[in-house]
């Protein structure tokens, strides 16, 4: 493991409140981060992309005399959002700040023997941000927002991405992506950087505004001091880590990682695509349909523990997932109450009444053997970030010790190695509580104090 990571989720456009699909790209990046802060330096980067036209269009639509104004309340909001979750980030990034845009003035002008002004002429998606080729378009329209393109003719600059086509790594965690990606980088074509018909960005020398998908990418290297503090980058760029949904796998595992050879940069070191979360009828949520889930009202009626216990055990995390209210209910009543609550409550409770005297020395080499072997794949998952495979695990490992609990009967009188059992059985199971304690942050104080005190507890309620 690297002495320092560097974790960032993308920057969520702020035209609207944070939905479930960020809840579940920031807890998922929470909980990566939590893990490497068990035995390294972890920099965990979030934020807010505040510019392009949609955002000036949504300030206007809701009175605002200044977008600026706008995006100020939202960061407001999203810092809420991040607060209720529990997310525990080392940055908090804003497009709009004067740093922001002093440093993509500077890369703009480090880059420039790569930019070149042309017209162009094409079909364009508000709601991306983005110019749309008739490659990606279905039926005449964008195939994530499902609306009309807007025909558009402007004179830009553009950055001359196909000139790295052949030198950009593949940096995807999931390889079921790599194929995607070959094709988008095939295409060979270039970006334009700036827009005519936008006015709320950036603007160049030249007066132009930038486009969203190029200033806004450079935060990750800015947000850990690319121009402040060249150690800290190095440092922490080195072992870097990107997490987005499978619609941006064009901006970060090309787009960005182009414009960052372009200034001699290495490319990001990994880049995690996680799948779209539907409805429980398997529906891609949409304003539209009417289908959004709000991660807050979530955590209202569930609490912050079993939603995040759900969006990173319950959920896939690579491919699409079907967030159901009754499977979240299910499996914190099933997994967490039933399973871990109860086994901790009887276990601390037989401590206690046989006034065990914890003894690491007396752990048999084949409970040793388990708590190392699981230790092993536990942190093969984090690494791996193969989340269903550790709650799998986890949930064994209870059920396992519940069942020794049940078979070697250590409550009865005529066991006579009682203090033996129940002293592995508290090895066993403190040795996996942190990583639960990573995900169930609410609770996590509340489970500590539990195998201090050694006494028994009721830790977990059911919803």
């Amino acid at each position: 493991m690297y002495n320092h990571k560097y974790i960032t989720t993308t920057l969520p456009y702020i035209n609207s409140t944070p939905h479930i699909g960020h809840c579940f790209e920031f807890v998922l990046a929470d909980v990566i981060a939590e893990y490497h802060r068990l035995g390294g330096n972890v920099f965990f980067n979030v934020g807010i992309d505040e510019h392009g036209q949609k955002i000036h269009q949504k300030s206007i639509e809701l009175g605002y005399p200044h977008p600026q104004l706008y995006c100020d309340d939202l960061s407001v909001v999203w810092r809420h959002f991040c607060s209720v979750l529990l997310i525990n980030y080392d940055n908090f990034y804003r497009t709009t700040s004067s740093t922001h845009k002093e440093n993509v003035l500077e890369y703009y002008k480090e880059i420039k023997r790569f930019i070149y002004s042309k017209e162009y002429e094409g079909k364009y998606c508000v709601g991306c941000e983005s110019f749309i080729t008739d490659k990606e378009a279905v039926d005449g329209k964008c195939a994530i927002h499902n609306t009309e393109l807007v025909e558009t003719k402007e004179t830009n600059k553009f950055f001359d991405l196909s000139k790295f086509s052949d030198s950009i790594a593949d940096v995807l965690i999931d390889e079921s992506k790599s194929a995607e990606l070959k094709n988008i980088i095939q295409d060979k074509f270039d970006l334009s950087i700036t827009r005519q018909n936008v006015k709320w960005g950036i603007r160049s020398e030249d007066g132009d505004v930038f486009y969203v998908w190029f200033e806004a990418l450079l935060n990750y290297i800015f947000a850990i001091g690319y121009y402040e503090d060249k150690n800290h980058f190095d440092k922490y760029w080195e072992n870097s880590l990107i997490i987005c949904g499978k619609d941006n796998l064009k901006f970060q595992a090309y787009i960005l990682q182009a414009i960052l050879q372009a200034n001699n940069i290495p490319q990001t070191k990994e880049i995690l695509v996680h799948g779209n979360i539907l409805d429980a009828q398997g529906i891609k949520l949409s304003k539209t349909v009417g289908n959004v889930i709000d991660p807050l009202e979530q955590v209202r009626k569930y609490g912050i523990d079993a939603v995040r216990y759900y969006l990173v055990f319950g959920l896939n995390t690579f491919s699409d997932s079907k967030y159901s209210e009754a499977d979240l209910v299910q499996k914190w009543n099933n997994d967490i109450v039933n399973g871990l609550g109860n086994l901790i409550s009887r276990l601390l409770h037989l401590m206690d009444i046989k006034q065990v005297v914890l003894d690491e020395d007396q752990l048999s080499d084949s409970t040793l053997d388990r708590i190392n072997a699981n230790a092993k794949y536990i942190n093969n998952c984090f690494l791996t970030y193969n989340f269903k495979e550790l709650g799998n695990l986890l949930n064994a490992v209870v059920f396992w010790l519940n069942k020794r609990i049940t078979i070697e009967k250590p409550f009865d009188k005529n066991c006579t190695n009682s203090s033996e059992i129940l002293n592995e059985l508290w090895f066993e199971l403190h040795g996996i509580i942190k990583y639960y304690g990573i995900v169930l942050k609410e609770h996590k104080e509340a489970l500590e104090t539990a195998f201090v005190n050694n006494k028994k507890v009721i830790v977990f309620e059911r919803i």
